[in-house]
Parts: structure tokens; sequence; C-alpha cells
């Protein structure tokens, strides 16, 4: 005669969670393992004003209003120009960062396409700074 033990609710509540906690045991290790290798992508924020090293040259500072208006060096420019406008300066200071200097309001896509055409016009250094309007 075979004796078969009785099973109560608990014990079958437990009998079902090992698989759950095997995994989720996996999971964590998964998850701590591949946290040491992953780096992350992102967008460098920094004020205009500090600059890593104190022996480069003055930024090369990109003005975007909230209206839309692209200014660069006092001039008005299009976003055609503005790729131009940047290898200019940039080839005159090489070692300048390009600071996009951006109002408060600015569209976003038009910041992402100005951080575009100065990627494209050769500029390593590009950093984002948002000018707030001061509150009185």
């Amino acid at each position: 005669m075979i004796r078969t033990r009785s099973r109560t609710p608990d014990s079958m509540f437990l009998e079902s969670m090992i698989p759950l906690a095997g995994i989720t045991f996996l999971l964590l290790a998964f998850f701590l393992l591949g946290r040491s290798f992953v780096e992350s992508a992102g967008v460098d924020v920094e004020s205009p004003a500090v600059l890593r090293d104190s022996n480069r040259a003055d930024p090369i500072v990109v003005r975007v209003t909230s209206p839309g208006t692209i200014h660069l060096d006092g001039r008005l420019l299009d976003l055609a120009a503005l790729r131009r406008a940047v290898e200019d300066a940039h080839f005159r200071t090489p070692a300048a960062p390009v600071v996009v200097l951006v109002e408060e309001g600015a569209r976003a896509s038009l910041i992402v396409r100005i951080v575009d055409q100065c990627k494209l016009s050769g500029a390593r250094d590009i950093r984002l700074s948002i000018e707030r309007p001061e509150r009185s």
C-alpha cells in the first residue's frame, strides 16, 4: 500500500512559488551581470559658463528663441545657413565647444535639427543649455 501525503493549501502554494522564485533569481542575476557592461548614451548638459578646461577658447553660442529664430554672433540665420556658419566659426576656433542656448518654450524638434546641423558641421563638443527668463 502506498501512502500519500495529504496536501494542504499552504504546501500547494509553496510548491507553486518555487519555479517563480527561480525565475526571479535568474532575472536578478542577469540584471546585475549586464549592468556593469551597459554604457548609457545621452546628452551631456552643462552650463555655458562652466567649461571643462580653462585653456579652451570661448564657446560658439547658437541662440534659439522661443518663437523659433536662430542667432549666431548676433546674426539671424535660417536652418540651412546655420551649418555653414558653424563650420566657419569652428574653423576659426577648432577647440571651442558649440553651445546651443535655448530659450524656454522653444520647440524640441527645432532644437534637435539645430544639434544635427552642428554635428554635420564637424563640431565634436556640443552642449545644450536652457535660458529661463528672470522672474521678479
